[in-house]
């Protein structure tokens, strides 16, 4: 396994404002995502994009640069001027969060390569620079990050009511797993041949925010579900958090009577998860979700999204219980 990095630090950092002129520019705000014909309450993703227009002008120069596919009258002294740069590539961005918790959207990445995602299980962790101190982070999907050990975690916070929010930095990528995160059969995410679990963390005790410790609207616990086969065996009841931050249950399946779980890779403590509501979408966006079970009537810590299977409305988990004990590990639950 990979060695905890604690060179991360606390930083915030705000969105530039574009001083553009109406003439020469626009900012363009594509709509949130919408369903059902309604504005997805938040935590809504919202896609942006800058588009850059340059101005019309007059030239008695014509421009090597000028938009291709232009053409101009015969005899005109007039040409283009250079072509506006090309579009930004969409950023991805969550709804606002006024408190971290497990299962507060998060943006992973800078630019156009922010992944959305959730917040998992609140931790702590031995401070390898400092013997005997522990950091506090959280757990996610190492997809998340895409394989960058160090890549910025940022939320949107509101600062002023009746204003927009800002993405400020909250931390980094402080841990992430080993090996390949991609599946090893196309359209089963639940073959992803390694444990795909990653950390992030502020690299000091406080954050940007204040954190919040329920996990799906329930007071924390510190039990965890240590075996895979109890939970199948009972189709056991689960919960965790879409994108809107609605409450999605479902029922852990059994792959002895689920054909198409049969190349569930062995050594790895892994569940799918079947949504119970099937018309609701299942997203990438709820990748790092903690996920927990009722077990005879006590909540239990199961573990944390890894994969999803839109068309089957399945989650894949990853249990938390042998990445607490591989990486001496605790789960956060007072503060």
């Amino acid at each position: 396994m990979a060695q905890w990095d604690n060179e991360s630090k606390a930083d915030s950092d705000t969105h530039a404002k574009s001083n553009a002129n109406p003439v020469s520019s626009l900012t363009q705000l594509l709509p949130i995502v919408r369903r059902n014909g309604s504005a997805l309450a938040a935590p809504q993703m919202v896609l942006t994009a800058l588009v850059l227009f340059a101005s019309v002008g007059c030239s008695s120069t014509t421009n090597d640069n000028v938009l291709s596919g232009t053409s101009s009258s015969a005899g005109s002294t007039a040409s283009f001027a250079p072509p506006p740069p090309s579009i930004n590539l969409p950023i991805l961005t969550s709804g606002p969060v006024t408190r971290l918790q497990p299962g507060s959207p998060i943006m992973v990445g800078d630019g156009a390569a922010t992944m959305v995602c959730k917040a998992g299980f609140y931790i702590d962790y031995p401070d390898a620079n400092h013997a005997g101190e522990r950091v506090p982070g959280f757990i996610t999907s190492a997809r998340c990050a895409q394989g960058a050990t160090h890549a910025p975690v940022a939320v949107m916070k509101v600062e002023t009511a009746g204003q927009p929010p800002s993405r400020i930095k909250i931390g980094e990528i402080t841990y992430i797993a080993p090996g390949d995160q991609q599946p090893t059969v196309t359209n089963e995410p639940w073959t992803i041949p390694s444990s795909p679990l990653a950390v992030f963390s502020s690299g000091q005790p406080d954050w940007a925010l204040p954190v919040d410790l329920k996990i799906n609207n329930h007071t924390p616990t510190e039990a965890t579900v240590r075996a895979v086969q109890p939970e199948e065996q009972r189709n056991a009841p689960a919960k965790w958090s879409n994108v809107d931050g609605d409450i999605v249950t479902g029922r852990v399946l059994d792959p002895s009577s689920t054909p198409e779980l049969k190349n569930l890779p062995d050594g790895i403590a892994r569940v799918v998860v079947a949504a119970d509501d099937t018309n609701k979408p299942i997203e990438a966006w709820v990748l790092g979700s903690p996920v927990t079970v009722d077990h005879e009537g006590a909540i239990y810590n199961l573990g944390v999204i890894t994969g999803v299977d839109p068309s089957r409305h399945w989650v894949v988990v990853d249990l938390i219980d042998p990445f607490l004990a591989q990486q001496d590990a605790r789960l956060i639950t007072t503060a």
